[in-house]
């Protein structure tokens, strides 16, 4: 029987191994049970028998095989056809024949020489089933149906017939009958874990709801102890509406698995649908109360709670408490100071995180990705000069490493030491011009970062060239088109051009506030004011409007000949900003 080996096998192994002892015997006439094809190098009952040349064919025979077997296929057609001559009715050349030509993709003549072997010795399983398999690999499944249904009468206690049926009918989407023939199969073998979940996914085909049921009910009978079964029968169920038996199911789970977190948060998730919430909270409880032996295990039970912590508070909460458990059996366990910070992180508590995750790096400082985790996190804080710190301790062991180089650039900008920002962020582009794996965007960025660079020391021609090469790599970086029109415009330099590019800034994010500012700005530069007064009104309106933005409102105003809607304007820019001279000025000013 080889059900488990999913189907028949040509099993020329066998031929070789019992073709010195059979040839020259006679043909039995009893079905055989098994793919063994040795017998059949040897006369039909029919042949006259010259031993010689049965001998001679035989080691023909051997040497094509062995061709065969190195994939000199061409060799092996050879030696096989000068066997042939010599033993015209040996099936067992005929097969190992049809199987060279089809390793050449020659399949007409495959499937002549596997017909011949067929009829050769129609007593043995493995011709048959050779043929069929060759129909199926040229799409002909009706005709290898047809073949398999005529080895069920000649062969009925040979299961792996039903099998191969069983599939054909799937190929061809008659997955009622396959599903009967399956059955057919597990009535004669018993249960066999495999075909019954081929069995589940072709009921799913079918919608057949009830003979998923039926079907899973049958196979947790059998296996009592099989969580997996149980949770199969109660999303059934969830699928259905039937939160109640889903929950049984799952309960019965957890009978049989105190311990399987799995299994406790789905059960969780159907109390907290049918309103059982006390009975879901007793359940996270009971995780987070687990008995563990060591911080290993306390970490296999903390996998399922971290994968869905994102969408279920509750898990996350439990999640959290068995992590400060296992670190405060384990302070350094690198697995859970990485969950850990990334649970932090994503609160907002960047700073902590930061911390929890260069702990882990102390554990495994060849991990890249720990690197970034930590100095971004350290620069999310606002806490720049530890991101610099970071990012540049692990440049030293990653030369080169563009996100390291990314981030310290990044927070050296926050810091203003502008000349050893600008050192990172030209190492970077040099490095994307060498390697242009790295999308264009990426290479914007760094240039446009150097352009902003450049402008706060004043080199307005290095500042210039770095945003027009970031705007030819990514016409469509908003953040480059506005810091470069806003440059432009303090300069009072290309004001025509510097609206294009802050228009476009603007249709990209509509409702950024720092673009809104940079497009009012520009035409306040032009000298329209009243066009500048309506932008930055709008900027004002938008989320995250800064002091700058009604500082400017407030020069419209004035240039609009309003002193009263000016000082307002800059007065409130005042108590967002109150250590602006520049503002104190102007307020002084207007008195």
């Amino acid at each position: 029987m080889m059900v488990h080996g999913r189907g028949i096998k040509f099993a020329h192994v066998m031929v070789v191994a019992g073709l010195i002892a059979l040839v020259g015997c006679a043909t039995t006439t009893a079905p055989s049970k098994s793919p063994q094809v040795a017998a059949d190098l040897r006369p039909s009952p029919h042949a006259g028998g010259d031993t010689a040349n049965e001998e001679q064919a035989k080691q023909f025979f051997i040497r094509g095989m062995t061709e065969a077997h190195i994939g000199n296929h061409e060799a092996a057609i050879d030696l096989y056809a000068r066997a042939m001559r010599l033993a015209p009715d040996a099936a067992a050349i005929y097969s190992a024949a049809a199987e060279s030509h089809e390793a050449l993709g020659d399949e007409a003549t495959a499937g002549y020489h596997a017909v011949r072997a067929r009829e050769l010795a129609p007593e043995n399983p493995h011709f048959h089933s050779q043929l069929a398999q060759l129909y199926m690999a040229r799409g002909e499944s009706e005709k290898a149906a047809a073949i398999y249904r005529e080895m069920r009468e000649l062969f009925p206690h040979n299961p792996d017939v039903l099998y191969e049926l069983a599939r054909i009918y799937t190929i061809e989407g008659k997955y009622a009958r396959a599903i009967e023939t399956y059955q057919a199969l597990l009535g004669e073998i018993g249960g066999d874990r495999d075909i019954q979940q081929e069995m589940l996914h072709l009921y799913g085909r079918l919608d057949d709801i009830a003979g998923s049921e039926n079907l899973l009910r049958s196979m947790i009978a059998d296996q009592p102890h099989d969580l997996q079964l149980r949770r199969m029968l109660s999303q059934l169920y969830v699928r259905q509406d039937r939160h109640a038996d889903a929950a049984m199911q799952l309960e019965a789970a957890l009978d049989e698995n105190p311990g399987d977190v799995e299994t406790l948060l789905a059960l969780t998730e159907l109390y907290r649908g049918l309103g059982r919430a006390d009975s879901a909270d007793a359940l996270l409880e009971r995780a987070a109360n687990v008995d563990a032996a060591t911080p290993g295990e306390l970490l296999l039970q903390i996998a399922p709670l971290y994968a869905r912590a994102e969408n279920d508070p509750e898990a996350l909460r439990t999640a959290e408490q068995l992590l400060e458990r296992t670190l405060e059996m384990d302070p350094e366990n690198a697995d859970a100071l990485v969950m850990l910070g990334d649970i932090r992180l994503n609160r907002g508590e960047a700073e902590e995180a930061g911390e929890l995750l260069y702990r882990a790096l102390e554990q495994n400082p060849r991990d890249p990705q720990l690197w970034i985790q930590s100095a971004g996190a350290f620069l999310q804080a606002g806490n720049a000069e530890r991101s610099i710190e970071v990012s540049d301790e692990g440049l030293l062991l990653f030369p080169g490493f563009l996100p390291l180089l990314r981030l310290s650039g990044y927070a050296l900008m926050d810091t203003y030491q502008n000349r050893a920002a600008i050192d990172r962020f030209e190492e970077a582009t040099r490095i994307i011009r060498e390697d242009r794996s790295e999308a264009e965007t990426e290479l914007a960025d760094m240039l446009g970062a150097l352009g902003l660079l450049f402008t706060r020391v004043n080199d307005f021609d290095a500042a210039d060239e770095a945003y027009e090469e970031a705007i030819d790599s990514d016409p469509n970086d908003p953040v480059v088109l506005n810091n470069y029109a806003f440059s432009l415009a303090d300069r009072g330099l290309k004001l025509e051009y510097a609206g294009d590019l802050a228009e476009r800034a603007v249709e990209l994010e509509p409702d950024s506030a720092a673009f809104l500012d940079t497009l009012g700005w520009v035409y306040f530069k032009r000298g329209e004011f009243s066009t500048a007064r309506r932008w930055l009104l709008r900027a004002t309106q938008a989320d995250g409007a800064s002091a700058a933005v009604y500082e400017h409102l407030g020069d419209v105003y004035a240039a609009l000949g309003d002193a009263d809607e000016a000082r307002e304007a800059w007065n409130r820019a005042l108590e967002m900003n109150p250590d602006s001279t520049s503002l104190v000025r102007k307020l002084g000013r207007s008195q």
